[in-house]
């Protein structure tokens, strides 16, 4: 039996395939997936995902675990904070990568 957080990272997965697939047989550019982003808007994408990270009702864990599903869940959880604050408690400095970013963008909008 799949779980949610089974069929959410298998949705995500199957839907980046078919991004891909298109994209190779040239149905289209690039610029129309919305996986992929130019600098412009990787940069607002990022601030809107990390306003989003900081509302209370987010349930960071969870998006750690679906961001990075083949990571320990601890590793994940603490990746997440530091990314997610941007530094870690001796200071040093972490942030998101920008796939990332577009992962968590993506999430965002889909009501997560």
């Amino acid at each position: 039996m799949i779980n949610e957080n089974q069929k959410k990272i298998l949705k995500k997965t199957i839907k980046n395939m078919i991004y891909e697939m298109i994209e190779e047989n040239g149905f289209y550019e690039s610029d129309n997936n919305p996986n992929k982003s130019n600098d412009k808007n990787i940069k607002q994408m990022r601030e809107e995902v990390m306003q989003w990270l900081s509302n209370d009702h987010v349930k960071n864990s969870e998006i750690a675990y679906d961001l990075w599903p083949d990571m320990d869940e601890d590793e994940a959880r603490s990746l997440f904070t530091k990314k997610a604050l941007g530094k870690d408690s001796n200071g040093n400095q972490y942030s998101f990568e920008d796939n990332e970013i577009v992962t968590l963008f993506n999430m965002m909008t889909n009501n997560y």
